[in-house]
């Protein structure tokens, strides 16, 4: 993976290198001139420095899921698919259960991870969570003869990103998204305006891609906080009650480190060396937002929990 700075973020990109090789990341900064090495194809005219994770990569999100919940099962969990939650159960202060359609299953831990519909659980409790619902749209380019492949990337220029997919593609969309809708009926297509803008932008970044060809995408819905960070740990107003939701787009790949973290933390009442507190719901109405989190944003003053 490349993560490209312009001149303003450059001295936030080399922070992070540097805190990234202290922790024991493979990550090497680069300057325009070795990116062109890298990547011949790559226009740099505007990136003052790189950052470069050779073993870097990416999962195909529903195989992943499955092959997740294939293993809970050979370890004793029950998956419910297709079943929809109605509400959290309480009573006297704690978590009892949950309401799904057809029956109750009683609990004496639940753990929210319900993403864009979050706040309709939490809100009849009493926990306001400002989750958006954001629709993000993601478009395909069939690369040209001559350009078999490239980096993902993280374009901070642009405020774009990309990387390679199968059938010789590339999947390209905007850092910005701003549409608020129903996360249970919206356009899981892409506009023809958001395609045409995308194709600009890849074409500025790969020049070669002006012989690319427009394959048309798809949107999504990303569950999207007001500083962009999840809400994690225990719901103080309930015992037994955790979340997990809220990660704005960029949740999966935290997943095992934090899956393993709120697991001791739900088994254990606490997770040894991890302080969940900054992540939580409350955050919101107390004005404690995080501040942001990137590659290319000020390095924080210590590594957060």
């Amino acid at each position: 993976m490349l993560w490209l700075a312009a001149p303003e973020r450059a001295a936030h990109l080399r922070g992070n290198v540097e805190r990234a090789r202290e922790l024991g990341v493979p990550v090497l900064p680069l300057a325009p001139a070795a990116v062109s090495r890298l990547v011949p194809e790559m226009a740099v005219d505007d990136v003052a420095l790189a950052a470069h994770e050779p073993e870097s990569g990416y999962a195909d999100a529903t195989a992943t899921t499955n092959a997740l919940a294939t293993r809970a099962r050979e370890l004793g969990a029950t998956v419910l698919q297709h079943v929809e939650v109605e509400a959290i159960l309480v009573a006297g202060g704690k978590v009892t259960g949950v309401r799904v359609a057809g029956g109750e299953i009683a609990a004496p831990t639940v753990v929210v991870c319900a993403g864009l519909w979050a706040d309709r659980l939490l809100a009849p409790l009493g926990i306001e969570v400002p989750v958006a619902p954001k629709r993000h749209q993601m478009c395909f380019f069939r690369r040209p003869p001559g350009f078999a492949t490239h980096p993902a990337v993280l374009d901070r220029p642009q405020f774009t990103y990309m990387r390679p997919e199968t059938g010789n593609l590339t999947i390209h969309g905007l850092v910005a998204y701003d549409e608020i809708v129903d996360p249970d009926r919206y356009n899981e297509g892409a506009d023809p305006e958001e395609v045409e803008k995308n194709a600009e932008l890849i074409a500025r970044r790969f020049p070669v891609m002006e012989q690319g060809l427009s394959m048309g995408g798809y949107a999504g819905v990303y569950d999207v906080t007001p500083d962009h960070e999840p809400v994690l740990g225990p719901i103080a107003e309930y015992v037994g009650l955790h979340a997990d939701f809220g990660w704005s787009g960029h949740g999966f790949k935290h997943a095992p480190t934090v899956g393993a973290i709120l697991a001791e933390a739900v088994m254990e009442g606490h997770a040894k060396g991890w302080d969940l507190a900054p992540f939580r719901w409350s955050r919101f109405r107390e004005g404690a937002l995080l501040p942001p989190a990137s590659g290319t944003d000020p390095p924080h003053a210590r590594p957060r929990g």
